[in-house]
């Protein structure tokens, strides 16, 4: 298509130029024929000319406005299909969530944040408790509204500057961050975080089947098991994607509808740089969503 839209702006500007040129043939013979004493005797022909010279330029002039048209057209046409590519590339289909690559990519962007300003973030890996029989029970379908529904709620949950991903069936990732510098300060932070999504999804599901038929409204219960962990410069990105996911089926093994920390987390604090003196810069406002409401 980047083939199309340079062929379609080499043609316009061709178009252009052959225009102006017969627009300024036709000022010279007009002003020779304005000079004439009798334009119907030695100068006929150079009205003639004119004349022909006028349609010319009309017809050339619609043959650059279509072109102009369809570079528009292609050009529209090639910004839709890339913003579909990077929907499809690096976000979920069903919950318009991040996806793996795209929570890959803000993860790497995050340990990287914490190198410079020496900063700390959280992974929360959760999973739905008791979503496989609302599946086998009111099939795909309901199990679509709910993970949606779900979805919503994560993201009120959180800040505009945080992450949240579907990793797939009904399992997802938040990244939060940047949180505070000092261990006990991020843990408390993270784990607020957590405990507000875990009660906002255990809040009761109203799930339309069918449109606004009443008969179709399913109502579904279900929690979810969250294992939260912390990262710093020093994190990898493998490893803090695994200590969230261990941290999260210890809080399946527990009893589920809970939160559970990881024990592995860094528990060293930044260093500070500049002979002595922190350069951190002021950490972002921590301040959470308003709660999720029942729907």
């Amino acid at each position: 298509m980047t083939d199309m839209t340079e062929d379609a702006q080499q043609e316009a500007q061709l178009l252009r130029a052959e225009v102006a040129r017969l627009q300024k043939i036709i000022k010279v013979l007009m002003d020779k024929a304005e000079r004439s004493a009798s334009l119907y005797d030695t100068d006929f022909n150079l009205f003639q000319t004119t004349i022909t010279l006028e349609k010319q330029v009309q017809h050339r002039t619609a043959e650059l406005e279509a072109a102009l048209h369809e570079n528009e057209r292609v050009t529209r046409a090639l910004r839709e299909s890339e913003s579909q590519v990077r929907q499809l590339a690096f976000y979920d289909a069903l919950t318009s969530l991040a996806n793996r690559r795209l929570l890959h990519d803000r993860l790497t962007e995050a340990l990287l944040a914490c190198k410079r300003h020496r900063h700390r973030g959280a992974l929360l890996f959760l999973d739905l408790d008791h979503f496989k029989p609302l599946n086998d029970a009111h099939g795909h379908e309901a199990g679509d509204l709910l993970l949606v529904e779900a979805a919503n709620r994560l993201k009120g949950c959180v800040r505009a500057i945080d992450t949240v991903a579907r990793m797939g069936g009904d399992e997802f990732v938040v990244l939060i961050g940047p949180l505070a510098p000092q261990l006990p300060v991020a843990e408390a932070q993270a784990m607020t975080v957590a405990e507000k999504i875990r009660a906002a999804l255990a809040l009761p599901y109203r799930l339309h089947l069918h449109g606004d038929d009443p008969a179709s409204v399913v109502e579904h219960h279900c929690t979810s098991s969250i294992g939260v962990t912390l990262f710093d410069e020093h994190t990898l990105e493998d490893d803090a994607l695994q200590r969230a996911d261990e941290a999260m089926y210890r809080a399946k093994e527990e009893g589920r509808n809970r939160v559970s920390l990881s024990m592995a987390t860094h528990d060293r604090e930044p260093i500070p740089c500049n002979g002595g003196q922190d350069s951190r810069p002021e950490p972002v406002p921590f301040t959470l969503a308003k709660p999720a409401s029942a729907v």
